[in-house]
């Protein structure tokens, strides 16, 4: 009998191993990829306990409910039911007389009560809630017996103990597994994101920025670099404090966040930040801009003295098919200098041609 429970645990396991590989893979992995592999990881984990039952005297049972609840509760109805149906139906294939009572009572009751209660109550990966769940639905599974099997009631006395103490336990025995997996998955995103962003605005750093720039940068859509420098910060730091100067740094650096969907942002350095936007000409991208610009000088950054008026000057270039990342942020740079040197608040637009614009603010 330990054997046959040890072989359950094993598949159980094995299980968690590949959903947590999986989760792994999820920034490359759309939800629907994701949920598909959990539903084949799951089926075949439970296909696989019906060829290793565990015997205790003279019956048969599995932990098979384990794998489809913990479904249940982490991903849904949209995984579970597949599931169920898939292992369901191999069930019935493979025929016996036990056959249709373990699907109803160790399958199908355990499943549907689990996405009733999830939905009406969010069971989660509590280790209390879980024992009161595994717990009842140990009940749901194994009560029946009393009623369905000759001499159900001894039968019950006899197996009650070992089949409790077999689900309860490896049920929660999984999801202490998965509690250690989520924390550590956790953990290595939070220390990713340290290593990524810039600790005081949020933006990412540098070495992320060219990383990402790089990769996701589209050849056949127009791309652009801007930067972006507070104008006289010096001064604010002097006047007010760094830590009022650091205030107003992070409140640029939402403005800009917050700016849209297609944007790449960084802190490039001190005050400054550095933008990579995909547009649709140089129109647009000036637009982008303006609006930076202009969101800015009409936010009140708050001090100790009152309300400071904060602007920013901009420059912007293209980032043409031949050109470098570096090459281009040299150019978006010197357009952040003309900028500076036209009288700061503005934008420029930096095409290598007769042809730049300069914006200058209402």
């Amino acid at each position: 009998m330990i054997q046959s429970i040890l072989s359950n645990l094993a598949v159980i396991l094995l299980l968690h191993l590949c959903i947590v590989a999986l989760n792994n893979q999820r920034h490359r992995l759309s939800s629907r990829s994701i949920r598909g592999f959990s539903i084949l990881f799951v089926s075949t984990a439970v296909i696989m306990m019906f060829y290793l039952p565990i015997q205790f005297g003279g019956y048969r049972f599995d932990l098979r409910m384990v794998p489809l609840v913990f479904l249940a509760v982490t991903q849904g109805m949209k995984a579970a039911i597949p599931a169920l149906l898939i292992t369901s139906t191999w069930r019935m294939v493979l025929g016996g007389d036990g056959a249709f009572p373990g699907i109803i009572y160790g399958m199908v009751l355990p499943t549907l009560f689990t996405l009733v209660a999830n939905r009406f109550y969010r069971i989660g990966l509590l280790y209390s809630r879980q024992f009161y769940l595994f717990s009842f639905l140990w009940l749901i599974s194994d009560f029946p017996i009393i009623f369905v099997v000759p001499r159900g009631g001894e039968v019950f006395e006899e197996i009650f103990l070992v089949r409790f103490i077999s689900i309860v336990g490896s049920a929660l025995l999984l999801n202490f597994f998965v509690i250690q997996a989520s924390n550590e998955m956790r953990l290595k995103e939070q220390l990713q994101f340290y290593a990524d962003h810039d600790p005081l605005t949020g933006l990412r750093n540098m070495r992320s920025f060219i990383d990402r720039a790089t990769h996701f940068r589209q050849p056949r859509r127009e791309t652009y670099i801007i930067m972006v420098d507070i104008d006289n910060f010096k001064e604010i730091n002097d006047t007010y404090g760094h830590l009022i100067g650091d205030d107003v740094l992070k409140q640029v650096a939402r403005i800009i966040q917050e700016s849209g969907r297609d944007i790449i942002s960084a802190r490039y350095g001190g005050e400054e930040f550095i933008l990579m936007v995909e547009a649709d000409g140089e129109d647009e991208i000036i637009q982008v801009a303006e609006n930076i610009r202009r969101n800015i000088e009409q936010t009140p950054f708050s001090s100790d003295d009152g309300t400071l008026h904060i602007t920013v000057s901009i420059g912007i270039a293209p980032w043409r098919e031949q050109d470098t990342l570096v090459s281009v942020i040299h150019k978006a740079d010197q357009g952040l200098y003309q900028s500076k040197k036209s009288g700061k608040n503005r934008v420029h637009y930096m095409s290598g041609s007769d042809s730049e614009k300069s914006l200058t603010h209402p």
